[in-house]
């Protein structure tokens, strides 16, 4: 038995996983860790004790430190948010957009990004293009659709839609070379893949602290590179504040993303949460376990009649199937009653599991038969 399978109870107990319930759902909210709900509780009831703006700095300063660890980031680089989208419309609004400027996006994409661009293509006029992602070919059709009109490449690290891990390094560096900007959308990657953003070199990395790091909700941060920081204008902007206010200048640094904090209790237990993944689970053995738990699952899929597998070998932590003659509403409603959650993805039919690195073999066995049953009946 494996360090890491001797400490699984250990972790699932900091997480409230309860073994008569197999949790599939992590993609949309993460079970909240003990660490944060305790961090969270002693802002709460601390409150008072403090000037309440310089506990809150002071937090989100503890909080932007355990994010840059995390992420391998400088923490001025680091801009707390309340959610993926909120980060992702900072970065989307900071550009100086001009008509007939390109967005090239992939073909499955989310809201996210979705939504924002539409605005924009209405406000500025801005044209969509996009890229596919089918067949593994995703760096290929990347490179063929980029242009002298391209300003800005954005998706998703990981599709939410199919669970494919998207080549987001080759990608980047095919865009930095026709001086493209790119953003990224790391909802489902952070927490469940190792994202290195130094590595990585992108310019904006947006990502949730309530899904895969399990963290409060509304929590989430929006990484902007350093020399980015000195390019662009954000749409919302903090100031210096010196006396009188007349004389406020806007700010230069992170907080050009930063205009207002989240809560000081939702950044507490977002670092609290943060610290405890590096400190107490650790990178390595949580990537490998999901990598192992996926590799595992995806292979017994394939084996399955009726059950057409979506997610390709690029894979993170997410699993989309298709049931190929059954409604996959009903296979999620007969998990449920197995007490398995799990969700679809609309309108694409594909029945999608999230599976975490608190997820047991034992878990995914019982997952496995039951998706059997079903279908044999």
């Amino acid at each position: 038995m494996s360090d890491f399978s001797k400490r699984l109870l250990s972790i699932r107990k900091n997480l409230s996983q309860r073994d008569d319930r197999i949790y599939l759902n992590t993609g949309v909210i993460g079970p909240l860790s003990a660490a944060a709900k305790l961090a969270a509780a002693e802002i709460l009831f601390s409150s008072g004790e403090k000037n309440g703006y310089q506990l809150l700095r002071e937090i989100a300063e503890k909080t932007r430190g355990s994010l840059a660890r995390l992420l391998n980031a400088a923490p001025g680089e680091i801009a707390l948010k309340n959610s993926t989208t909120h980060g992702i419309y900072e970065a989307l609004w900071s550009l100086p957009w001009q008509k007939g400027d390109e967005v090239l996006i992939s073909d499955v994409e989310h809201h996210a990004i979705t939504r924002p661009l539409l605005q924009l293509a209405d406000r500025y006029g801005i044209v969509v293009r996009y890229f596919s992602t089918k067949d593994g070919k995703s760096a290929a059709s990347f490179k063929g659709a980029l242009s002298d009109k391209t300003r800005l490449a954005a998706f998703s690290h990981v599709s939410y839609i199919t669970g494919e891990r998207i080549p987001a390094k080759e990608l980047i560096a095919a865009a930095h070379q026709r001086g493209v900007p790119v953003l990224i959308d790391g909802a489902q990657a952070v927490g469940a893949v190792d994202v290195d953003l130094k590595d990585l070199d992108v310019d904006y990395y947006s990502l949730p602290g309530q899904k895969w790091l399990f963290g409060p909700q509304g929590s989430a941060a929006l990484f902007v590179r350093q020399d980015v920081l000195e390019q662009y204008k954000p749409a919302i902007n903090d100031t210096e504040k010196p006396y009188p206010y007349q004389n406020e200048k806007i700010a230069i640094d992170i907080r050009r993303f930063e205009p207002a904090l989240p809560n000081s209790f939702v950044l507490a237990g977002l670092g609290a949460s943060v610290d405890w993944f590096l400190e107490e689970v650790g990178k390595k053995d949580a990537f490998s376990t999901i990598a192992d738990t996926v590799s595992y699952v995806r292979n017994q899929l394939a084996s399955i009649e009726d059950i057409s597998l979506i997610t390709p070998d690029s894979f993170a932590g997410l699993v989309a199937i298709k049931v190929l003659k059954k409604d996959p509403k009903e296979l999620l409603s007969y998990l449920g009653e197995q007490k398995i959650f799990a969700r679809t993805v609309d309108p694409f039919g594909y029945l999608r599991l999230s599976f975490s690195y608190f997820v047991t073999p034992e878990e995914t066995d019982r997952l496995l038969t039951s998706i059997r049953t079903f279908l044999s009946q």
